[in-house]
């Protein structure tokens, strides 16, 4: 699946697996019917389950809710199973303050999320993408009571005069660091802005 999607005054076009779902952030009926359908294909119609679709409901929209609160212009789930189980992740992105036009800028932002990355008990990395330098932090990280989760981030700059793209993964299996590092590497690649050819990062 591949399309642009509206990123404020700009717009950022990403290529998602097949097994990845958007929900929709901007209109809220239509992220509640995508949410409930979802869920009912992934737990089905018993009625024995009807107490585990509400909770995944719930989670969902409320999930949903404070990604758009928060700025977020795309959320998307990974919906794979193995063996018949889930092996769940999701993508949220942002738009952030900032840019890497020059030396200055990528430094500034390079500093203040090293600092943040280094107090969570990660890491953070330079290197390129599609639009030129890409800051990446991995890190594993808890709320609360929750059980860890992996999460990876990533910055870097269409150069559309709109800030930083931010795309934020997550997921609960973080035994599997790496594969899910290289899988979210491979889609971070897909960035592109649509009125660009492809690979004209400018």
């Amino acid at each position: 699946m591949s399309a642009p999607v509206d990123a404020g005054a700009g717009a950022i076009g990403i290529v998602l697996p097949a097994d990845w779902v958007v929900v929709p952030l901007a209109d809220e009926a239509e992220r509640g019917l995508v949410v409930a359908r979802l869920v009912d294909e992934q737990i089905g119609d018993d009625e024995a389950h009807e107490a585990l679709r509400h909770a995944l409901r719930v989670a969902l929209n409320a999930g949903a809710r404070r990604a758009a609160a928060s700025g977020g212009w795309l959320l998307a789930l990974m919906l794979t199973r193995a063996g018949g189980q889930p092996i769940p992740a999701t993508l949220t992105a942002y738009r952030a303050a900032g840019s890497f036009r020059d030396e200055a800028g990528v430094e500034a932002v390079r500093a203040a999320l090293a600092a943040t990355t280094k107090a969570a008990g990660g890491r953070l990395e330079v290197g390129s993408g599609p639009f030129g330098v890409l800051l990446r932090a991995v890190r594993e990280r808890t709320a609360g009571g929750d059980l860890p989760r992996l999460a990876c981030d990533y910055w870097t700059d269409p150069r559309d005069d709109h800030g930083l793209v931010h795309l934020s993964f997550s997921t609960p299996l973080v035994a599997l660091r790496d594969q899910w590092c290289a899988l979210f590497d491979t889609v971070v690649a897909t960035l592109y802005r649509p009125e660009l050819p492809p690979g004209d990062g400018r």
